[in-house]
């Protein structure tokens, strides 16, 4: 046998491995299919991959909030948490907390933000399990920071759960004559300093 041999699980029964690659085998419970790695694997190696492994059974939420510049669609702001299980409703999911200063939501002083889960789905972006969790921005004493506007607009709804809320998509057109958007000289873009 080669001094580094791959194993393949399940390619090859356990009985025609060798002694040394049939001891580090991967179990099946890790609900891979045929995982690739060499039979001889340094104790660092070995760590390293058993945690990626070990990963793939855990779920990524994926916490979103709107940053210091009022989320004008230019500061929408995420990081990943690693759960053990899948939540089953929102409230399941923990709090989370992130450094307002850096975003321009807190004082340097006391900086502390609170990231409280409102809402979450499936992440379609991402393979296994994982999902995307939409969250309100809280001071550390629970109350809503400026920027939380989520706060303002449930309070409108709170008590008109009946009623049916119409939401208007804004569409936005431009129409061309002759290849050049409508208004705009043959010539080319605008220049800036004209009025």
């Amino acid at each position: 046998v080669s001094s580094v041999a791959f194993l393949s699980t399940p390619a090859f029964p356990a009985r025609t491995l060798p002694q040394q690659a049939s001891s580090q085998r991967l179990t099946p419970s890790l609900g891979l299919r045929s995982p690739i790695l060499p039979a001889k694997l340094s104790s660092s190696s070995r760590r390293s991959i058993n945690g990626a492994l070990s990963l793939s059974a855990k779920v990524k939420a994926e916490y979103i909030w709107i940053g210091g510049r009022g989320g004008g669609g230019d500061d929408y702001r995420s990081k990943t948490r690693i759960l053990n299980k899948m939540p089953s409703s929102v409230e399941d999911l923990p709090l989370w907390n992130y450094d307002g200063s850096s975003t321009g939501q807190a004082p340097g002083e006391d900086s502390e933000v609170y990231l409280k889960p409102a809402f979450m789905c499936p992440d379609p972006t991402r393979s296994g399990d994982a999902i995307l969790v939409l969250c309100e921005m809280l001071n550390p004493d629970m109350t809503p920071i400026p920027t939380n506007t989520r706060t303002g607009a449930a309070k409108i709804f709170e008590g008109h759960e009946a009623e049916e809320p119409w939401f208007g998509i804004e569409q936005e057109y431009t129409l061309f004559q002759d290849g050049v958007p409508l208004g705009w000289p043959k010539s080319g873009a605008r220049p800036f300093d004209a009025t």
